[in-house]
């Protein structure tokens, strides 16, 4: 009689082939005790077991070794008959060692006498692990066998690399696609390379330690990524899936697989990766540029100010006029910090620039890095230049010299046992040309070719510190300018050169660019939450011949409003418990068309027409601004 043992979960599916039913209480107590959620089937004869087993599928079978008219041996062949891939296990009494070995020779798992139960979960676990890894091979070698008649035709016409290699790894078919990957035919790999030939030196060890460690177990290689060097040297990614290959009689041969070149998804996902570190970097360096702006804007108002003593000495004059200039470039850099965050791509401001004078700045900036650091490596590095009388440029000073830097830091490190810059202008049609020139490792075509891409980079040449080339590139474009690789080869060295037009002056631009000089006195209201921004504000707009009253807050100004008319009211847009978004949105519900508004902001980025236009608000002073420019936006407002 056939009887279920019903449990709250199902899970493993089990055959029990037992007459004693205190035998069946046991086992069933002994597996739910276990880590199992088990399915138990409980049958009692020969004719419940066949029955069973072809009406139902089984994880696992349990057999009874002395059964009413026939024993284990009879039931091991039944289920050999109709399901020869589910474990048989013989649960028995004492059966004698020759009967168990007899019972495994012909193909029981496994046998756990009665008087030791708890044997079962263990000898269950090992035996489902075993059939697990039976039906993988047995699948495999299946699937290998039904393909074998149409491998070679699949292979020759896949874009993927097909291969085969012996137990040792050594390659014993490659279909020809291996040509256009690594750049070798298959009679220069098939009896000649190993697999792990093609791996970088770096990561070959690691690779073939991994990759044997799998072929140990005849197990599967699934997308298993590695980094392979083409034959004219270029870096290859590949993703390589394989399985086990068997003879006849189960033995292991090799391993057969196909390779699939990654390089342009592993590019693309570098790309990726490099785009979101630069958006964390923007997102930092928003919030570390408007603090700078904002301590610039105090240094810078302050040595204004100081400077329009006239009774200065020369000597204080000097320092304060260069500490002036040393705070205009950090402002520019920071403008470049703008445009490295992706938030806005700033406009910028060209003036007549003396190059010479420029690269003779940027020599003595960069000597840390071409002479004192070199040679206390025991390296050594000359720069010699070679300036012709050129004309001016029109460029930001600033901004060029970022260029230049990084392009002398780059021919350094391309000359790690030491070498030779050279930096040349010189007059080419309309424009003027900079030539920097080094003996280092030089490029191969291919680099040439992506040098000024983003987040491209090269050991050799590029180490991916700094702006980068493809930031000197931006810069460069936005200059109205060229910058290209003129001369290269791998240990020749390289030559950039810098094309930049001949600074011009548009008479007719200039002419609309002027603003009138405004001749009566503005009222000005400035709120701002920084005291030493407000303080330097007040005294400049005196010295402009203005009025002015300071408010430290939004809710302070609405108050001096109440009291006070104003012209022009000037409000921080970043301030504790009311910004200055919110006060524009008051002021203009409040007091409609009768102030002029202007908005302060250390981060510049933050601001465009939509969100001008939807605060009522016409001008913008970016900080750290000069007097000149605070002048300049006054007028502008008041005509």
């Amino acid at each position: 009689m056939e009887k279920e043992l019903p449990l709250e979960k199902t899970a493993l599916k089990i055959l029990i082939l037992e007459d004693s039913i205190h035998d069946v209480e046991l086992l069933t107590e002994i597996l739910s005790d276990s880590a199992f959620n088990l399915d138990l089937t409980h049958v009692e004869n020969e004719a419940e077991f066949t029955s069973a087993l072809q009406e139902n599928k089984f994880d696992i079978i349990l057999s009874d070794f002395k059964l009413p008219g026939f024993d284990a041996f009879g039931s091991l062949e039944i289920c050999k008959t109709i399901c020869p891939e589910v474990p048989f296990i013989c649960v028995s009494g004492s059966i004698g060692e020759e009967t168990a070995i007899d019972l495994l020779k012909k193909g029981a798992v496994d046998y756990v006498l009665k008087d030791r139960p708890e044997r079962l979960p263990f000898s269950i676990k090992n035996a489902l692990a075993d059939a697990k890894v039976k039906a993988a091979h047995i699948l495999a070698v299946r699937k290998l066998k039904e393909n074998e008649n149409r491998f070679r035709q699949v292979t020759e016409s896949a874009q993927e690399w097909i291969w085969e290699v012996d137990t040792n790894g050594l390659y014993t078919y490659s279909s020809p696609v291996i040509e256009s990957l690594l750049g070798y035919t298959p009679d220069e790999v098939v009896g000649k390379k190993y697999f792990y030939d093609f791996f970088t030196p770096e990561n070959r060890e690691e690779l073939k330690k991994t990759a044997f460690e799998i072929f140990s177990k005849n197990g599967i290689l699934s997308n298993f990524e590695n980094i392979n060097i083409h034959k004219n040297g270029q870096l290859v990614y590949m993703s390589t899936s394989g399985s086990p290959v068997f003879d006849d009689s189960g033995n292991l041969t090799g391993y057969r697989g196909a390779d699939e070149d990654i390089t342009e998804s592993k590019k693309a996902e570098k790309a990726i990766i490099e785009s979101q570190r630069l958006s964390a970097i923007g997102e930092m360096s928003s919030a570390v540029a408007h603090d700078f702006n904002n301590s610039l804007q105090s240094i810078t108002s302050y040595i204004e100010l100081a400077l329009l003593n006239t009774d200065l000495p020369e000597s204080v004059r000097s320092y304060l006029e260069t500490a002036n200039t040393s705070a205009s470039d950090a402002a520019n850099r920071i403008k470049l910090l703008q445009r490295f965050s992706g938030k806005k791509q700033i406009e910028n401001q060209l003036n007549s620039v003396n190059i010479n004078l420029l690269i003779n700045e940027v020599i003595i900036q960069s000597r840390p890095l071409w002479k004192d650091s070199a040679e206390k490596n025991g390296i050594v590095i000359s720069l010699e230049t070679d300036l012709k009388n050129v004309e001016d440029i029109n460029g930001n000073a600033s901004e060029l010299k970022s260029v230049l830097y990084n392009l002398i830091k780059n021919s350094v490190e391309a000359m790690p046992k030491g070498g030779k810059i050279k930096i040349e202008t010189g007059e080419l049609n309309e424009d003027v040309f900079v030539r920097i020139s080094d003996t280092g490792t030089g490029m191969d075509e291919d680099t040439k070719l992506r040098i000024f891409q983003p987040f491209f980079s090269t050991k050799g040449y590029e180490t991916g510190r700094g702006m980068g080339l493809s930031g000197a590139y931006s810069i460069i474009k936005e200059h109205k300018g060229e910058i290209y690789v003129k001369e290269t080869a791998p240990d020749k060295g390289t030559t950039i050169e810098i094309l930049l037009p001949v600074f011009f002056e548009d008479e007719e631009k200039i002419e609309k660019q002027k603003v009138p000089t405004y001749k009566g006195i503005t009222k000005i209201l400035w709120v701002d939450d920084d005291p030493t921004i407000r303080e330097a504000a007040l005294q400049i707009l005196e010295v402009l011949g203005h009025k002015g009253d300071l408010a430290e807050s939004g809710l302070n100004a609405l108050e001096l409003l109440e009291k006070n008319q104003y012209d022009l009211v000037f409000t921080d847009i970043g301030m504790p418990g009311m910004s200055g978004w919110q006060l524009c949105d008051i002021i203009n519900e409040n007091y409609p068309g009768k102030i002029n508004l202007a908005v302060l902001s250390g981060w510049s980025a933050e601001i465009n027409e939509e969100k001008k236009k939807q605060h009522g608000v016409k001008y913008v002073l970016e900080k750290p601004f000069n007097m000149g420019q605070l002048k300049e936006l006054i007028d502008k407002a008041m005509q």
